[in-house]
């Protein structure tokens, strides 16, 4: 994360973080919107795409192409569903990368393909879930209070760990620092 280019305010984590240290965060920007800004762009300036999917995840990259397809029907995509607990390199050709991996394993994935031919590199943690319809998005009043992860939570008790460490984790480790 540390080497990115650009590193974007998703959570409301980020926000509070902003209020523990007298700052207003302007905008946050969940990934799937951007990344849905960022395929709109690509439709309109004939960029190739490439999906990294994470093979046990919920959406494929053949459902995910699918999915963008329906939107932007001329745009070239390709993609693999990878297992990221045994990756074998692999080379991408295309401009625009997105990877479903999550956290960690999409940011040394994105890491680990960096050539000069990629203009744009992403880990997009559930966005392809949101495209297939795999999984259903927060209502926009929840989203904007800052409720998602309760969402989240109870669409995928799995992610118990994740929301913990995000939602009471996080936030103590905010307001005790100095």
């Amino acid at each position: 994360l540390n080497s990115c280019d650009l590193n974007i305010a998703d959570g409301f984590g980020i926000k509070l973080v902003f209020w523990r240290y007298g700052r207003n965060l302007k905008c946050r920007l969940a990934g799937i919107d951007l990344m849905l800004e960022i395929l709109k762009i690509a439709s309109e300036n004939n960029l190739s795409v490439f999906l990294a999917a994470n093979s046990g995840g919920l959406s494929s990259c053949e459902l995910t192409r699918d999915a963008i397809h329906a939107i932007y029907p001329s745009l070239e995509i390709d993609g693999r569903n990878i297992d990221i607990n045994n990756r074998e390199p692999i080379t991408v050709n295309q401009e625009l990368v997105f990877c479903n991996f999550g956290v960690p394993y999409q940011e040394k994935f994105i890491n680990s393909i960096k050539n000069d031919r990629i203009r744009l590199a992403m880990g997009v943690g559930g966005s392809f879930d949101y495209l297939t319809g795999r999984l259903k998005r927060a209502p926009q009043f929840i989203r904007a209070v800052g409720f998602e992860w309760f969402w989240r939570l109870l669409l995928q008790p799995k992610r118990w760990k994740r929301i913990w460490n995000a939602v009471i984790v996080f936030p103590i480790k905010v307001i005790f620092n100095k």
